[in-house]
């Protein structure tokens, strides 16, 4: 018995399980629904005469309605996630102007360089200044003129 638990990955984390859980349950939804439309239109007076190609048209229309609002949700949800993280990320933490093309005599925090929807900086001009991490950097091109790099 241990041997086939081990076996089961899909659920590595809680997160993973309420992740399969809420997939499952919203195929259920989008299914049932259509299901039910489908079968509303048979019952129904004007819709029988119709047969049964109507009733399951319905059924699939009803579906396919409930699938857009499942994604006009989601897709509300992952819009709002995305404002409060421009949100946060613009907020200045330090004096560091990361719009600024030229730099000097700075002890410039690495993320404090982010800007949300750009990741390449280009004709930025550093002079005498430190850069502070965690971070990674790629300095490519350029010239590097008496450069002192201290590796931790």
């Amino acid at each position: 018995m241990k041997k086939i638990l081990d076996s089961v990955t899909i659920f590595n984390t809680g997160m993973s399980f309420i992740d399969w859980a809420w997939k499952i349950l919203t195929i259920v939804v989008i299914g049932g629904g259509g299901t039910v439309g489908g079968f509303l239109a048979s019952d129904s007076p004007f819709f029988k005469e119709l047969g049964m190609l109507a009733w399951v048209s319905i059924g699939f229309v009803c579906a396919m309605l409930i699938a857009i609002i499942f994604y006009l949700i989601k897709s509300a949800e992952n819009q709002s996630a995305q404002a409060e993280y421009t949100r946060i990320v613009s907020q200045p933490k330090s004096h560091v102007n990361p719009l600024q093309e030229s730099f000097k005599e700075l002890v410039i925090p690495v993320e404090e360089l982010r800007v949300p929807g750009a990741q390449v900086h280009e004709n930025k001009h550093f002079k005498r200044c430190s850069f502070v991490g965690p971070a990674a950097l790629a300095l490519m091109g350029g010239s590097f003129i008496r450069t002192r790099a201290i590796i931790f």
